[in-house]
C-alpha cells in the first residue's frame, strides 16, 4: 500500500504498524513504520520544518537537530564578550579561531542560498537563515580580523570578529 507523504498518511501507517505488531506481523509492521517515517520527514521537508530535540536524563542531555541545524546566532554569541565600543548601528562580539572558525560557525546555522562572494579581503561566504536572515563569512575586515557578521531585518548586526588586532 503506497500512500502519499502526509500527516495523516503518517498516522494511518504509525497506526497500521502497531496493529501489524499486535497481530505477530513484524515484517509488514517495519515496513508502515518506515513509511510513516518516509512521511513525517516529507512534511518537515514540505513546510521546511526544522526542528531540535533537547533530551534531559539522568545523566545529562543530548540535542538531536535536524540536518544542518546545528547552531542557533544565540548559541554562537552567548558565551562571546560584547565588546561594542559605540552606539552605532553593529554589536561586535570577540572571538578566536581565524577564518577557519568562522567557516565552522557559518556551517553551523544551517543556511540556504549559500553562494561564493568576493570581499576586499578575499574569498568568502553569503547564507540565510530560514526566517531571512543574512549570514555573511569573510576572511578579513578593517578591524584586522575575520568576521561572521549576522544582518537581522530589524536591529543592530552582530559582528562576531575573530583574530582582531584592534578594536572596531
Amino acid at each position: 500500500m503506497m500512500m502519499a507523504h502526509t500527516a495523516a498518511s503518517s498516522v494511518v501507517s504509525i497506526v497500521l504498524a502497531i496493529y501489524r505488531v499486535s497481530e505477530g506481523d513484524y515484517l509488514n509492521a517495519l515496513v508502515y513504520g518506515a513509511v510513516a517515517v518516509a512521511g513525517i520527514i516529507g512534511v518537515c521537508r514540505w513546510y521546511k520544518v526544522t526542528y531540535q530535540v533537547d533530551y534531559v536524563g539522568e545523566k545529562g542531555s543530548v540535542k538531536f537537530c535536524a540536518k544542518g541545524v546545528k547552531k542557533s546566532v544565540d548559541d554562537i554569541v552567548s558565551d562571546l564578550p560584547d565588546i561594542t565600543t559605540s552606539k552605532g548601528g553593529t554589536r561586535n562580539f570577540q572571538s578566536s579561531g581565524g577564518f577557519e572558525q568562522v567557516m565552522k560557525d557559518f556551517e553551523d546555522l544551517g543556511l540556504i542560498n549559500v553562494k561564493e562572494i568576493q570581499t576586499n579581503y578575499g574569498a568568502g561566504k553569503i547564507g540565510y537563515l530560514e526566517n531571512g536572515i543574512k549570514v555573511i563569512a569573510r576572511p578579513g575586515s578593517k578591524s584586522g580580523g575575520a568576521t561572521l557578521e549576522i544582518v537581522f531585518s530589524k536591529g543592530k548586526p552582530y559582528k562576531i570578529r575573530l583574530g582582531m588586532s584592534k578594536t572596531p
